[in-house]
């Protein structure tokens, strides 16, 4: 039982002990639920609301705002985040296990990813704006890629290992990432709705894009 496991002091003991104990999944899942584990990150937002407005964020003084912009972009700039990363952990955990504490923890940190893209997004159009860096150049990754699946395993193994599948059984590249059909061609999700840390881009049929764009995702040509 994971009430009498002293050894589980982490987040990595928790998951090591429910792919041991998946028996125990209901118990952790409920210790979650009923602690404020899973809305700490709103005491930040409390806090400091000026992290995630412009306009609080320019009423700080200038040397602060300057530390703290630079320190959060450059640290973005380093590679993907720790929520990325464990956003994409815990997908594939919840799919190959289906436990509902590796789900509380997907949604928490899918959450984070969320949160902390707009930190980062808001300090990154403050020093734009005050001539302390270029203007970002917007990249993107040309879907079935090895950078583009190297991108889409860390924020969704799921889908990267069944696109892997689809233009592997295919035999070529210029298949549509969702069914493998051709023609297709490639798409971008509109930036409004792009998530932190994902490719926003697939190769679509018409079909899937359809499918796609009347379950919300608004993609657009490239």
């Amino acid at each position: 039982m994971a009430a009498s496991n002293k050894g589980i002091q982490t987040i990595e003991d928790v998951v090591s002990h429910l792919i041991k104990h998946p028996a125990d999944d209901a118990y952790i899942a409920d210790l979650l639920t009923s602690s404020d584990y899973l809305t700490l990150w709103q005491i930040n937002i409390e806090r400091n609301p000026w992290q995630y407005d412009d306009v609080l964020l320019a009423e700080v003084p200038r040397k602060e705002c300057e530390e703290y912009c630079r320190g959060i972009v450059e640290d973005d700039a380093n590679g993907p985040h720790r929520y990325v990363v464990n956003r994409g952990a815990f997908k594939g955990l919840h799919h190959r296990f289906s436990l509902a504490t590796f789900k509380l923890f997907f949604e928490l940190y899918d959450l984070l990813s969320s949160e902390h893209r707009q930190r980062v997004t808001v300090a990154r159009r403050w020093l734009e704006a005050n001539g302390l860096i270029a203007p970002a150049i917007e990249r993107f990754h040309v879907p079935h890629t090895s950078e583009w699946f190297a991108t889409l395993h860390q924020w969704d193994p799921v889908q990267a290992a069944q696109t892997k599948f689809v233009v592997d059984h295919a035999g070529r590249e210029d298949v549509c990432s969702i069914c493998g059909d051709d023609p297709a061609d490639d798409y971008r999700l509109a930036k409004p709705f792009r998530p932190a840390g994902t490719t926003g881009t697939l190769r679509l049929c018409d079909d899937c894009l359809e499918i796609r764009r009347a379950m919300g995702e608004p993609y657009e040509k490239l």
